[in-house]
C-alpha cells in the first residue's frame, strides 16, 4: 500500500496547476498608459500577471490629464501565506488570485503657469544642486593633441 500512495502523491505533484495571479487595472477615464514599478504595462483597462505580493509603484499618463502616481499594496490571500502557500502551489486544483484596482485621474489645468511660482521653484531646485560643492564639476587641464607634420 505504501508504494501506491507514494506513486499517487508523485502523480499529483506532476499534475499540479499552481496559482494564477492577475491584477486588473482600470482608470477613469479609460485609455491611460499605465506603468508598474517604472515598466509600461499597457492602456487601461488592462489585466496583468504578477509574481509577488507587496508594494507596487503605479503611474498613469493620459494627454489632457495630470500624471497620477501612487503606491498600491497588493496583498496575499490567506492561502498564499507561508507555509500554506507551498500546498497551494502544488495543488492539483487550479487556484486563481485576481486583484482589482481602480484609479481616478484629474483633468490637467488649463490655466497658464504663474511665472513667479515657476521662478521660485527654479531657485529652490538650483539651491538644492549648489549644496556643498559636490555637484560642481572639477576643472581639469585641457590637453591638446599634437600632430607631426611631415615635410615633403
Amino acid at each position: 500500500m505504501r508504494p501506491r500512495q507514494l506513486c499517487l502523491t508523485f502523480c499529483l505533484l506532476l499534475c499540479s496547476c499552481g496559482v494564477q495571479r492577475t491584477m486588473t487595472l482600470e482608470s477613469n477615464p479609460p485609455g491611460a498608459l499605465i506603468y508598474l514599478n517604472g515598466e509600461e504595462v499597457g492602456r487601461t483597462p488592462v489585466t496583468h500577471d504578477f509574481l509577488w505580493y507587496g508594494d507596487y509603484k503605479v503611474e498613469l499618463r493620459k494627454p489632457g490629464y495630470e500624471t497620477f502616481t501612487t503606491h498600491t499594496w497588493v496583498g496575499a490571500p490567506w492561502w498564499q501565506l507561508p507555509p500554506i502557500d507551498f500546498a497551494a502551489d502544488i495543488s492539483p486544483v487550479p487556484l486563481a488570485d485576481r486583484q482589482h484596482f481602480s484609479y481616478t485621474m484629474e483633468p490637467a489645468s488649463t490655466q497658464p503657469a504663474n511665472p513667479q511660482q515657476v521662478l521660485e521653484r527654479a531657485d529652490y531646485y538650483k539651491s538644492q544642486l549648489e549644496g556643498e560643492g559636490t555637484t560642481r564639476p572639477t576643472t581639469r587641464p585641457v590637453r591638446h593633441a599634437t600632430t607631426k607634420q611631415s615635410n615633403r
